[in-house]
């Protein structure tokens, strides 16, 4: 670190407003600090204390997952903390276009301290986060869609601040595990979840869908034709092509198991066998989304699919799997902020 590069770490606001307002999200404090034009860009920076176990969680040393089951896990630990996906400020919607966050306390984050050292010399206060350590503050900035500079009469005693802050879908851990036919089912299974909710679960059979068969003919569909050139099409498929063996190896298949469930919620099955076994590095980023052909299911509830590991090309029988998770999905809402006396 040297003045050169501290210096270029200051942030040149072009327009600023100073808006010391705060909203509760459940036992979440955040604190909008500034709306500002830093580079052309219209950014809303807000300081966000985070809980005991979000502290733990970023200062915890990593250490390198045994089994899959462990690194799974530890995906389910992080959450959406970016939720602000408009901001009313007297009347006049600014659309997010963009967010990013990082924690204060982290030792790489010098040019965040540096900016928020700024908006603190700009006036910003920070209400019931005064006096956190930076370990358990995060700076979050949201760029918005709109170039001008929002009109707000800053002589009057305050102006309106509302935020729509955008839906959440919580993991729930559940651990059950199963074994299941292939095959479509004549009557659907049910499976009952009891964790923070009951929630009950149809499950309608496990297909196969055969990757290396549908890449034949998957370029020729009008969404490619009517897009690409044909040289822009082999090109394309050459590279899908090329990502197939880190999804399915040639001569498998990929089993799909298929569902609904009566909270409209998406589940996580895994492999039993998968969730065992040690975590591969791949530098591949392959993946693959299934969605059912009838959007309804016959229960009446959304139909979802849920895609399994690659099996040998004819398998038939039980697949003993686990229902890792389900996804309990909390609605959006609008919040008026609260300015800080």
């Amino acid at each position: 670190m040297n003045a050169e590069i501290l210096r270029s770490f200051l942030p040149d606001f072009k327009e600023k407003l100073v808006l010391n307002a705060f909203y509760r999200d459940g036992e979440c404090y955040s604190v909008l600090a500034m709306l500002a034009k830093r580079e052309d860009k219209l950014c809303l920076w807000e300081i966000r204390g985070m809980s005991e176990e979000e502290t733990e969680r970023h200062t915890r040393r990593y250490r390198r997952p045994a089994t899959n089951r462990q690194a799974q896990k530890e995906g389910l630990r992080g959450g959406n903390d970016l939720r602000i996906r408009e901001l009313e400020l007297d009347g006049q919607h600014l659309s997010v276009s963009s967010a990013t966050g990082t924690c204060l306390g982290e030792g790489c984050n010098e040019q965040e301290r540096v900016l928020f050292l700024c908006l603190l010399q700009n006036g910003v206060r920070l209400g019931e986060l005064e006096q956190t350590p930076f370990e358990r503050l995060t700076i979050n900035c949201y760029e918005m869609q709109e170039q001008e500079f929002p009109q707000v009469n800053t002589e009057a005693d305050g102006f309106d601040i509302v935020l729509k802050l955008e839906a959440q879908h919580i993991p729930v851990a559940v651990n059950k595990k199963l074994h299941l036919q292939t095959g479509t089912y004549a009557k659907p299974r049910m499976v009952r979840v009891k964790k923070e909710e009951e929630v009950r679960l149809y499950i309608h059979g496990v297909s196969f869908y055969d990757v290396w068969e549908d890449a034949k003919t998957r370029f020729e569909d009008k969404r490619y034709t009517e897009r690409f050139s044909a040289e822009e099409i082999k090109n394309i498929k050459q590279q899908y092509i090329d990502s197939l063996p880190d999804i399915c190896p040639q001569g498998s298949v990929i089993p799909i198991i298929e569902y609904e469930s009566d909270k409209d919620y998406q589940m996580q099955f895994y492999s039993q066998d998968y969730l065992r076994r040690v975590p591969e590095n791949k530098s591949s980023t392959a993946f693959l989304m299934m969605r059912p052909d009838e959007k309804t299911g016959p229960m009446g509830y959304k139909n979802y699919a849920c895609v399994l590991e690659a099996v040998e090309k004819g398998f038939e029988g039980e697949l003993a799997v686990e229902l890792f998770t389900y996804y309990r999905w909390i609605p959006g809402k609008s919040v008026h902020c609260e300015k800080i006396c």
